[in-house]
């Protein structure tokens, strides 16, 4: 058995053929007609990502559905319900069956079961596992996912998931130091707002929704 460094460098070529093929289709039409099974890599990579070897809803093991719209994944009876919300909530797809875009694979790659059920826990979520999918919390948290797969899409090669995660630290930092120095400090007694106190921060924007 190979090494997880092994897995990410067999997955990344899968990624780079399929990254090609979208370029070289882009003067007749768009990347989500280019599509493919998922790469056995890559599925492999997204299954040995923190919380994927059980369901994201109902903690059944080894699942094999997913929902691209949120990057998890899915058993059998979970995918079902999913289904019934509508493609616009949640899209589901068969990580053996299905043919994938390779937007909706760096949805997956990027997403994770672990990382859902940490933003559903922080919005006292956790037990209202039908419901928590029609909320607003949840509606920020596919929209922004989705626009953060289709950004490293058209920026060039998928570096990975820590790569990315630390670029996006180092972003946010910058932009903090910028907007602390530029922003008026509070007198002294005077309380900032809510809005001022965020900066920016999706778990904060999301919790006053």
């Amino acid at each position: 058995m190979g090494t997880k460094e092994d897995l990410w460098n067999d997955a990344s070529a899968e990624l780079q053929v399929m990254r090609c093929s979208v370029e070289k289709s882009s003067a007749h039409s768009d990347e989500y007609s280019v599509v493919s099974r998922f790469p056995r890599n890559c599925r492999r990579l997204v299954q040995s990502l923190p919380g994927n070897r059980h369901c994201v809803d109902c903690d059944a093991a080894n699942p094999e559905w997913a929902s691209v719209t949120y990057g998890c994944l899915l058993c059998l009876k979970c995918s079902g319900r999913h289904r019934s919300y509508g493609v616009a909530i949640s899209t589901v797809r068969s990580i053996h069956m299905d043919h994938w875009t390779y937007s909706q694979i760096l949805c997956m790659l990027e997403g994770g079961n672990t990382q859902l059920k940490a933003f559903y826990h922080r919005h006292h979520m956790s037990s209202i596992v039908e419901k928590r999918y029609l909320t607003k919390a949840s509606s920020f948290y596919r929209s922004h996912l989705q626009a953060h797969a289709r950004e490293l899409a058209k920026s060039g090669p998928y570096p990975g998931r820590d790569v990315v995660r630390h670029q996006r630290q180092k972003t946010s930092a910058k932009r903090s130091s910028k907007s602390a120095d530029a922003s008026p400090k509070p007198s002294c007694g005077q309380e900032q707002s809510p809005q001022e106190s965020t900066s920016g921060s999706p778990a904060a924007v999301v919790s006053a929704l």
